[in-house]
């Protein structure tokens, strides 16, 4: 089984793009591993943070990044 991967908004899309190409490349081959094994991709290349919110790639994210991701997720949860 294979998955699709659907970014949130636009915003996110744009900062990605706005990587340096060697950590877009990482979070390619990232991307890749997770639409095969979707939420059966576990560490090293995927671990649980709670409430359903998952990073990909260790180690843990800043933690200004982690609130971003949890402010990302409320908003998609929400509205």
């Amino acid at each position: 089984m294979t998955y699709e991967l659907e970014y949130f908004n636009l915003r996110t899309k744009e900062e990605i793009i706005s990587w340096p190409k060697s950590i877009k490349m990482d979070y390619a081959r990232l991307v890749e591993l997770l639409i095969e094994f979707g939420p059966d991709l576990r560490m090293p290349n995927s671990r649980a943070l709670g409430e359903g919110l998952f990073e990909l790639s260790p180690p843990s994210p800043p933690q200004k990044d982690l609130k971003r991701a949890y402010k990302r997720m409320n908003e998609v949860n929400n509205g």
